[in-house]
């Protein structure tokens, strides 16, 4: 657990970017797992893939640090990072303060194809929903003529609900076993996969530059 959870993503982020970098695990990047696997589910469909280029307000929701002092801030900018990274969403700069979060407006695209995404993360000081992740939105204009809806959302300590809808189709839910992973089951996976992982490394990247500066 870290005790500063920004200085030492900085830290990590710094240290992958030195010449002959050890090979980094990192346990809020495994808890991941189930999220990252999920989101990317719905766009398997070739006309939701199409969607992507349509989002323009995505919400990432995770627990406000309690007396255990685990919270979702590191896992929600892993999950900025790695969407941004992944779909070239340029940041400005940092997040900054909102009403009940922090919020960046990113770039993507290029030309007459240029457009703007914004990127929210908000933290629940009560809720009774274990974990650190709470849910995941994508969605895009309401103002569009057939506007696009992809939730992710923890609902127990065993599964997690999806919700879809795209296209002007019917929306699709479903509820997928996956379990908090306890910390001897994170240790596990981290042995079992001791290869640099260039997503991970890209997605911690550009989660840094995201890191909001209090």
């Amino acid at each position: 657990l870290f005790a500063d959870p920004e200085a030492n993503l900085r830290a990590l982020n710094a240290l992958i970017a030195q010449p002959r970098s050890p090979i980094v695990g990192d346990f809020a990047w495994q808890r991941l797992t189930p999220w990252r696997t999920l989101l990317a589910q719905f766009f398997d469909h070739p006309d939701a893939l199409a969607e992507l280029d349509q989002i323009e307000e995505v919400e990432l929701v995770g627990r406000l640090a309690g007396k255990n002092g685990q919270s979702g801030l590191t896992a929600n900018l892993l999950i900025a990072g790695w969407l941004a990274s992944s779909l070239e969403w340029k940041p400005p700069g940092p997040m900054v303060r909102a009403k009940d979060g922090w919020r960046v407006t990113l770039r993507c695209g290029s030309g007459a194809n240029e457009r703007e995404v914004v990127l929210r993360i908000r933290l629940k000081r009560q809720t009774r929903t274990p974990g650190r992740v709470l849910s995941i939105m994508l969605r895009s204009d309401d103002n569009n003529p057939m506007p696009s809806l992809f939730r992710v959302e923890r609902v127990s300590a065993e599964q997690i609900h999806t919700y879809s809808e795209f296209g002007g189709r019917r929306p699709m839910t479903r509820g997928v076993p996956a379990p908090v992973f306890t910390d001897s089951i994170l240790l596990g996976r981290e042995l079992a996969s001791l290869t640099r992982d260039t997503i991970y490394e890209s997605s911690l990247q550009r989660a840094v530059t995201l890191m909001p500066e209090e």
